[in-house]
């Protein structure tokens, strides 16, 4: 069965203070810590090392060195964790010093009971995993909002511009400073569709999925599928992701143009059929006439006149 238990390690030198907390804790919260004891600042750096713990009780006095040395190696190596200091008696300088260098919480040893500090160490252990989770959130976030290759703008229904992405300058052609200065309206090609997309996305809880254009700045169109999502609606803010569809939407007008090319093509071939059909029997009734009538001085004139031109007028069709 995996141990369930959440594992802290103890930085003091003095041995007393270590089984003291380990009893205390035992008492409040049975079984639900494992405490291990570093008793010198460079046990305490191998421990570090292996970063096995998921919360450090850090004494402010170690021989030569103090809690924040522990707390700035801590910075060296680039690991984060939750470190509750400790120390023998308040002083100001100190706690706001260990805030500074990266502390959790700040403690006083005289002065906490065991609620206390099991306390302490769960909101430690819990805050910590909170704020790595958003951390997390926030690393994600802006990874897409860096690489992605739409179009992406945090605005306000007052309509400026909060932030906008990299690509979002590539498209318009505005530098990120000359976007954070602009009312967002001055990107839609219409001032129509901009009072629209205002309307809509103002409204409480709004989504707006729709085709709308925007320009560049020299004022070039650029065709977009806007989606866009309110974020916070005491704040009126909302985030709006367009996709640049100007090539999709060229490429579709073309395929339509094609294809109506080829029905042309394919009517008048149609038309073609239908109309030689007739033609051809009116060649041939020009002929069987030519050869049964007696001839008169208008007549080779004129049925080989009416011959002539049905016969191109068939091979042109």
């Amino acid at each position: 069965m995996k141990d369930k238990r959440k594992r802290i390690l103890m930085i003091d030198d003095d041995e007393d203070d270590f089984f003291l907390v380990n009893t205390v804790l035992q008492d409040v919260a049975p079984d639900q810590y494992e405490l291990t004891w570093a008793p010198t600042y460079d046990r305490a750096l191998e421990a570090i090392g292996r970063r096995e713990h998921e919360l450090y009780l850090v004494d402010y006095r170690l021989g030569m060195h103090t809690g924040i040395d522990i707390l700035r190696h801590f910075q060296s190596i680039g690991y984060e964790a939750p470190v509750i200091m400790l120390t023998g008696k308040g002083d100001y300088a100190i706690d706001n010093e260990a805030m500074i260098a990266g502390a959790t919480d700040y403690l006083v040893k005289g002065d906490i009971t065991g609620p206390d500090l099991e306390r302490a160490i769960r909101y430690g252990i819990s805050e910590f995993k909170h704020l790595r989770a958003i951390a997390e959130n926030e690393r994600k976030y802006f990874g897409i909002f860096e690489k992605s290759h739409d179009i992406i703008i945090l605005a306000d229904c007052n309509m400026n511009i909060i932030d906008a992405n990299p690509n979002a300058s590539k498209k318009t052609n505005y530098s990120r400073e000359e976007l954070l200065t602009m009312n967002m309206d001055k990107l839609f090609f219409l001032e129509t569709e901009a009072k629209r997309f205002f309307e809509e996305i103002c409204t409480d809880d709004a989504i707006v999925q729709k085709e709308f254009t925007f320009r560049d700045k020299s004022g070039k169109k650029i065709a977009v599928l806007v989606n866009a999502s309110k974020l916070d609606e005491q704040l009126g803010t909302f985030l709006c992701v367009a996709e640049d569809i100007t090539d999709k939407k060229r490429e579709e007008q073309e395929k339509r143009q094609q294809e109506k090319f080829v029905i042309s093509g394919r009517i008048a071939r149609v038309i073609a059929h239908e109309v030689r059909n007739p033609l051809t029997n009116i060649i041939l009734a020009v002929g069987q006439f030519r050869e049964k009538i007696r001839p008169t001085p208008k007549t080779p004139r004129s049925t080989s006149t009416s011959s002539s031109a049905t016969a191109r007028a068939s091979t042109n069709s």
